[in-house]
């Protein structure tokens, strides 16, 4: 994850644990299973709104799909007490199971 412009940081889902990025690399082991990109700002207007619950595995999974397929410039994610709230714009998502879809069709706003 990453607040703002500020400093990447890992989350641990389930328990809202945070750690630095230097401290997941060398202290925990973690390597990354894709890259993600930054991409270029969309001048779009408008963003899709999705609403997540936060503590939910399927919540998760949609987050890796978005850091999968969405440039991160195009995303906001915003953690409110029990819930995810993520803005996108301009993405087509590949690739997707039907249970998740469902659960992305759900949550949009």
């Amino acid at each position: 994850m990453r607040k703002s412009l500020g400093d990447w940081y890992f989350i641990v889902p389930g328990t809202d644990d945070t750690f630095s990025y230097m401290e997941g690399i060398y202290t925990h082991r973690l390597t990354p299973d894709y890259s993600i990109e930054i991409g270029k700002r969309s001048t779009k207007p408008g963003y899709a709104v999705l609403n997540l619950p936060a503590v939910y595995s399927l919540t998760y999974q949609v987050m890796d799909l978005l850091y999968q397929q969405v440039p991160v410039a195009n995303l906001y994610m915003e953690r409110l007490k029990d819930r995810w709230i993520i803005h996108m714009k301009d993405a087509r998502l590949n690739g997707v199971s039907v249970e998740l879809a469902d659960f992305i069709k759900r949550s949009a706003k």
